[in-house]
């Protein structure tokens, strides 16, 4: 009885930490992709959702930074329409207006959100329009005009374990995934 208690103990301390891996994996694809997806959906002649007949928009990612500075504590992000060309999210991180989708992370929240520009932002957007291949970063404080060259979003688990990654978005539209 006793083997079968440490075998039960071993198996059930590994399906936690392979549970985390794999919640930890499935938040940094779904990060990945929803960068991905903007830039597809900015850089084709796609029509804006709501409104047919306007093509001139872009595609972008909203990532709100709770309490401003680098640290976060959020478990969502923002896919919008930048209808506004401001290369900004136009609401809150309630989805209206803007917004398409909230993506909610499962069992996963950002806990670092890090630029090369204002930390002491309330939120960063980042958008893809056409015809530049590359995205446009800002920060939803500070000079409007600044562009960041790079976005780094650092995942947690919620478990004691707490196993972390790093997703890093370039302005070239190069997305890293890193796990520590």
């Amino acid at each position: 009885m006793g083997i079968m208690g440490v075998m039960f103990l071993i198996v059930a301390f590994s399906s936690s930490s392979f549970n985390d891996r794999i919640a930890l994996k499935k938040a940094t694809d779904e990060v990945s992709f929803l960068f991905r997806q903007a830039q597809v959906e900015g850089l084709a002649v796609l029509e804006d959702p709501d409104f047919p007949g306007e093509y001139n928009i872009g595609y972008g990612v909203y990532v709100r930074i709770d309490g401003g500075g680098t640290n976060a504590s959020s478990n969502s992000l923002i896919y919008f329409v930048d209808r506004d060309d401001d290369g900004r999210y136009g609401g809150n991180f309630i989805c209206n207006g803007e917004c398409q989708s909230e993506v909610e992370l499962d069992r996963v929240i950002i806990t670092n959100v890090d630029s090369d520009c204002n930390n002491s932002a309330q939120g960063l957007s980042s958008v893809f329009r056409r015809p530049r291949p590359e995205i446009a970063i800002k920060a939803h404080s500070g000079n409007p005009s600044q562009v960041c060259t790079e976005l780094i979003l650092t995942l947690q688990t919620l478990s004691p374990e707490a196993s972390e990654a790093t997703v890093t978005i370039k302005s070239a539209a190069e997305i890293n995934v890193v796990y520590n």
